[in-house]
């Protein structure tokens, strides 16, 4: 049975394949954030999305889903709380809620898991 690879796949070009020799390049993408450019990591291991606490206004932090979570290495991340944001992805805009860690704890200004993909790109 033949499938449209566009439709089933709905991310294209962002491959990254590791090796010893070559370290390839980081699935990084541009989104607009509250009128802002952010470079955000795409990570098909994260089962959610984060980005560190600098990156928000603090108002806007709701702490009462505080969690506690392994990055892949096993090193422990707190999650001070959740926030409400709208992510432009080209013309596209979503509306995502994300949790909030320690500046320490993020790779990148955000990190979008696969509780984004999903929801953005399986439908």
């Amino acid at each position: 049975m033949a499938s449209n690879v566009d439709k089933e796949y709905p991310i294209p070009n962002i491959n990254t394949i590791l090796h010893k020799n070559n370290r390839g390049r980081l699935p990084v993408v541009q989104v607009g954030v509250n009128g802002k450019v952010v470079h955000v990591l795409l990570d098909t291991g994260a089962g959610i999305s984060y980005l560190p606490i600098s990156k928000i206004n603090l108002k806007d932090l709701d702490p009462t889903y505080q969690l506690q979570a392994h990055a892949a290495n096993g090193t422990p991340i707190l999650f001070h709380g959740i926030v409400k944001l709208a992510l432009r992805m080209g013309n596209r805009v979503f509306e995502h809620t994300l949790h909030v860690s320690d500046d320490k704890d993020c790779p990148t200004e955000m990190l979008l898991g696969t509780d984004f993909m999903k929801k953005a790109f399986m439908k």
